[in-house]
């Protein structure tokens, strides 16, 4: 019985193992079939709220998500519209993604937590976003840091540009 049980716990154990070393065994959204990216080895991955992927490590996320008709901004310019009511992103330069050179927008803010009067809980956020526009819609690729205090320089960063440098749609 017991040598049964070790059987059934190691087939578990195998079924449950990464596909190959470094890499976490991850299931993929619907959306993830239309392209091919490389998370860090580390990160978790999740279904998005909006039907994309979301990857994280602790208070580092990537999410990518398809947009367009019949979805919460038909356009770019909407989606942009969205992330300026907290605060407007900023043109931080150019970056090549899935063989187009795009735009690359930050932004930085101070979001409130709640807390009192007495004692505020307040976070710092990095954010920057690439949009790849497409004739029906458009991917947002949205990274996240968040702090709580300034940082000079945010969390992340190498991550991010190593995940933008192999992100391909298909």
């Amino acid at each position: 019985m017991n040598a049964a049980l070790a059987v059934v716990f190691a087939a578990l154990a195998a079924a449950s193992m990464p596909s190959s070393a470094g890499e976490k065994a991850m299931t993929q959204s619907p959306a993830a079939k239309a392209y091919e990216c490389k998370p860090p080895a580390d990160w978790t991955r999740k279904p998005g709220s909006d039907g994309g992927e979301r990857f994280s490590k602790g208070r580092l996320s990537i999410s990518v998500t398809r947009y367009g008709p019949g979805t919460a901004y038909r356009r770019p310019e909407d989606f942009l519209a969205f992330l300026a009511t907290m605060k407007k992103a900023e043109p931080a330069g150019t970056v090549e993604v899935s063989g187009k050179k795009v735009e690359r927008l930050a932004r930085s803010y101070e979001r409130s937590l709640g807390g009192d009067d007495a004692l505020p809980r307040k976070d710092w956020v990095y954010e920057e976003v690439v949009l790849l526009r497409l004739k029906d819609g458009f991917w947002a690729l949205r990274f996240q840091s968040t702090s709580r205090m300034y940082p000079e320089k945010p969390k992340g960063l190498p991550e991010w540009e190593a995940f933008l440098k192999v992100f391909r749609l298909r």
